[in-house]
Order: structure tokens, then sequence, then C-alpha cells
């Protein structure tokens, strides 16, 4: 089944992330458990300050935070809908990632993530950011569905 556009509201119902640390706006394009499109946030948004840092005078968009864009997306794709995923948090375990195209705060980027394995709670998948036609990053992330921990201070 195939679902289309999910606002930041609904990724909240699926994710624990908050701003200013959920960089993904919305998913625009999901099949669960196989395949999702979705778009970077705009990082010209105040909530997003802290990139005011990197670089001052060359502002450009750290790759961490572009693969952790493409993550919550994996995340999102991996677990919507699956009931087991109730009380579950997505963990990043490992990530191979390549850059390949620079990257500014308010360019539009289009973020894909695909499942490639998923058994019991470890996970992977194939992901990429495109900048217009060009390719931004791609990579694989390997993440794990863990018990979700009261963990607040």
């Amino acid at each position: 089944m195939n679902h289309e556009h999910l606002s930041r509201t609904d990724i909240e119902q699926v994710l624990p992330h908050r701003r200013p640390f959920m960089f993904l706006e919305s998913v625009d394009v999901l099949e669960p458990g196989k395949h999702a499109v979705g778009i970077l946030a705009d990082l010209r948004d105040p909530d997003f300050d802290f990139l005011k840092g990197h670089f001052p005078d060359f502002r450009i968009v750290p790759g961490a935070i572009i693969m952790e864009a493409l993550a919550e997306l994996l995340g999102v794709t991996a677990a919507f809908g699956l009931s087991e995923a109730d009380n579950k948090i997505g963990v990043l375990v490992e990530d191979r990632m390549r850059y390949r195209q620079m990257v500014k705060p308010g360019d539009p980027v289009r973020l894909e993530a695909e499942v490639t394995n998923m058994r019991r709670n470890i996970g992977r998948g194939n992901v990429k950011a495109l900048l217009g036609d060009k390719v931004a990053a791609e990579g694989e992330i390997t993440f794990a569905l863990i018990d979700r921990v009261d963990l607040t201070i």
C-alpha cells in the first residue's frame, strides 16, 4: 500500500526526533517497509540557527546532517505502520556514505531511501540525496529498532 505525502506532524508520529534535530521535512512517496522519497528541511529556518557557524563566510550543509535526514527517511520507511515498531526507536548502527555535491542551506534536496534487508530488529537500506538531477550524497545505512526507554533528564 502506497501512502502519499506525510507532513512533519505525521513523521513525528513515527520518529522521536524534533526540531532543531529533525531534518526530514516531508515524505512525498511511501511504500512502507520498502521505499520512500522525502524532502530535506529548509535549513535557513531559524530552528537551524546553529548552521550559521558552518561556515560563517561560506555556508554549507554538513554531510552529517544530510546523512541524518536520510537516516530519518529510512526509519520512517522501515517503521511506518509496523505494530512491532510501537514503543521502539530507530538508532544508527553504521553508515557508509559518499558525498559528491556541496549543499547550501536552502537548496532543494530530494531524499530517497530503500530498505534492502530487515531481520528482526536490524535493518539496512540504500539512501540517496539529490540536488536537482545530481547526486549530492549516497550510501548505505544500517539501523536497529530498540526498545524506547525514557531518558528524560
